[in-house]
């Protein structure tokens, strides 16, 4: 499984640049453009060790 990362960015050209060189790192980026969009993507999911 890819380690997913939100992305909070208003600016949707710097949200794509940072997808993509997230992607190419290896990383399940999700973006939202504002702090209110992101309480509904946060899931309650959590890796156990």
């Amino acid at each position: 499984m890819k380690p997913r990362l939100l992305i909070v960015e208003d600016e949707p050209g710097i949200a794509d640049t940072l997808q993509y060189a997230l992607r190419t790192e290896g990383f399940e980026p999700l973006w939202v453009a504002t702090g209110k969009q992101r309480s509904g993507k946060c899931g309650r999911s959590r890796r156990r060790s």
